[in-house]
C-alpha cells in the first residue's frame, strides 16, 4: 500500500475524522430492571446522536453473552467533543464505562459523512418521511418528528396563497397550516400523492415532485411539477426552498376555486 501524499492525507482527515467509543459494563450488581432501563436510555441517547449526525453507527457485541458491551463510531471535529457527548450518556457511570479512541478509515472512507453531517441515508429517510408520512398522509407527528432544525427557514414563492418566508419551528407550523388550508378542498387522498423522487447527499437533498388538484365540478385533475431543495444542519432541515415550475398557473387554479 502506497503512502498518501500530504494533500491526500489532509483531504482524507477532513472527510473521515472519526472516533470509536468502546463501552464496557462496570457494574454487574445493578438490579436487572434498573439495568434494562439504563440500557434503554443509553440506546435512545445514541439514536438522538445518530439523528443529529454525530453517530455513524453503534451496537453491541453479540458473542459476549448477555453483556451490553459494544461500541459507537462518532464523527466530530475533535476528541474532546466526543468525550463530552459520551459523558452525557445517562448510562455512563451507573452501568457503563467508556473509552474514546481516535480512528482513521483506510478502506471505504468515501462512504463516511463529514463531521456534523447526517449522512445520505439519514437525509433520504428524513425527506421521504416528510413527504410521504407527513405531507401526503397529513400526519403532523410524522411531518415534524425530528425533521426541522429550530432555526429552520422555509421559502415559498411570495405570490402563492401560502407564499413567503417562514422561520423557526413556529414558522414551519404556520407554513404547513397555510398549505393544507389551500389544498385540502382541492385534493382527494389519492391526489395528495406527490410521487417524490429524492436525490440526496450527506447534507442536502433535491426532490422532484408533482402537486395535484381538482376543482369542484371539474372532471380534470391538474398537475403542477415542482422542485425542492433541502439543506441539513445537525441532522435536521435548516433551510428549504420550493420551486413550482409555474406558480402563476397554481395561483390561477387556486383563485378560480375561490370564485366558484
Amino acid at each position: 500500500m502506497s503512502t498518501p501524499t500530504e494533500s491526500e492525507t489532509s483531504e482524507s482527515e477532513t472527510c473521515t475524522r472519526a472516533y470509536v467509543a468502546l463501552y464496557a459494563v462496570v457494574n454487574d450488581h445493578v438490579d436487572p430492571v434498573d439495568r434494562d432501563e439504563y440500557f434503554a436510555r443509553h440506546v435512545r441517547y445514541l439514536e438522538d446522536l445518530d439523528q443529529a449526525g454525530h453517530v455513524l453507527l453503534a451496537g453491541s457485541f453479540t458473542d459476549l453473552g448477555n453483556t451490553p458491551d459494544g461500541f459507537a463510531l462518532f464523527a466530530a471535529p475533535d476528541k474532546d467533543e466526543v468525550q463530552k457527548l459520551v459523558d452525557a450518556d445517562p448510562a455512563v457511570g451507573p452501568i457503563l464505562n467508556v473509552t474514546v479512541h481516535s480512528w482513521t478509515a483506510l478502506v471505504g472512507a468515501e462512504r463516511l459523512p463529514r463531521p456534523g453531517e447526517p449522512g445520505r441515508d439519514k437525509v433520504q429517510q428524513t425527506i421521504h418521511r416528510l413527504f410521504v408520512a407527513g405531507v401526503m398522509a397529513r400526519d403532523p407527528k410524522a411531518y415534524f418528528d425530528r425533521t426541522y432544525h429550530p432555526s429552520v427557514a422555509i421559502h415559498e414563492a411570495p405570490s402563492l396563497p401560502y407564499g413567503g418566508d417562514y422561520h423557526g419551528l413556529e414558522g414551519a407550523a404556520e407554513h404547513a397550516l397555510a398549505f393544507t388550508r389551500t389544498w385540502d378542498g382541492l385534493q382527494s387522498a389519492e391526489q395528495r400523492d406527490m410521487t417524490p423522487r429524492i436525490v440526496a447527499t450527506d447534507s442536502e437533498a433535491f426532490v422532484i415532485w408533482t402537486l395535484r388538484g381538482q376543482r369542484p365540478n371539474d372532471a380534470a385533475v391538474t398537475e403542477f411539477p415542482a422542485l425542492s431543495h433541502y439543506q441539513f444542519q445537525e441532522g435536521r432541515v435548516i433551510e428549504s426552498r420550493m420551486y413550482l415550475f409555474d406558480s402563476a398557473a397554481v395561483n390561477t387554479f387556486v383563485r378560480k376555486r375561490g370564485n366558484q
